[in-house]
C-alpha cells in the first residue's frame, strides 16, 4: 500500500482545471481536497489530459447509510455523463448501506463476477468511499477470483486504519473517564 495523496492532488487539480470548469459544482482544488496529516509531495510528472487510452470504468462502492439518503443527493448520473466525454465510465456498485463488510464484500464479488469478462488488461477501478473501502478490501482478500478483473482499488475518505474524528472522540472519552 502506497500513500499517493500528493500525486492524486496533482492529477485531480490538473483535471479539474482542464475539464471541470463547465460543471455546476466546480470549485477550486484547494477547497475540494483537504490535507490530513503529513501529505507526501507529488512527483511533478506531467498529467495526461487526453482521452482515456484504456477505457477505465470507475465502480464506486458508497459508504455507510448511502441508500438511506441517496435520493436527497440526486446524483442523476452527472459524473458518468461527464466522464464518458473523455473515454471513461462510472457506475455505482450497490451494497447494503447498513450491513457488515463481510456481507457487502460478497455483494461486490457477485457484481464484479456478473460483469462480462473483458479481453486484455482489466479496466475496472474499484473506488471505495468511506466504509466502501473496507468493503472492497474484504472482497479482494476473501474472493481472489475477482482480482484479475480489477485494475486498481482507490480509497476515498476510506474508513481504513481509523479516522481522526474517531480517535479524537475515543481520547476525549478516555480523559473524561479518568477525571471522574
Amino acid at each position: 500500500m502506497l500513500d499517493q495523496r500528493g500525486r492524486f492532488r496533482e492529477i485531480y487539480c490538473a483535471v479539474l482545471d482542464s475539464h471541470g470548469r463547465d460543471l455546476s459544482d466546480c470549485r477550486p482544488c484547494d477547497d475540494a481536497l483537504t490535507r490530513v496529516g503529513h501529505e507526501p509531495a507529488g512527483n511533478g510528472k506531467p498529467v495526461d489530459l487526453g482521452p482515456s487510452r484504456h477505457g477505465l470504468v470507475a465502480a464506486i462502492v458508497p459508504g455507510i447509510g448511502y441508500d438511506c439518503f441517496e435520493n436527497w443527493l440526486n446524483p442523476a448520473g452527472t459524473v458518468a455523463l461527464h466522464l464518458r466525454r473523455f473515454g471513461y465510465d462510472a457506475m455505482l456498485l450497490p451494497v447494503d448501506a447498513l450491513s457488515s463488510s463481510t456481507h457487502n464484500a460478497r455483494q461486490i464479488r457477485d457484481e464484479v463476477m456478473a460483469m462480462p469478462e473483458q479481453s486484455g488488461a482489466p479496466r475496472l477501478v474499484l473506488i471505495g468511499y468511506s466504509k466502501g473501502s473496507p468493503d472492497i478490501l474484504e472482497a479482494l482478500v476473501e474472493y481472489p477470483e475477482i482480482r484479475s478483473r480489477v485494475a486498481a482499488m482507490v480509497s476515498a475518505a476510506g474508513a481504513v486504519g481509523g479516522s481522526p474524528l474517531a480517535m479524537r472522540s475515543i481520547q476525549q472519552q478516555q480523559r473524561a473517564a479518568t477525571h471522574r
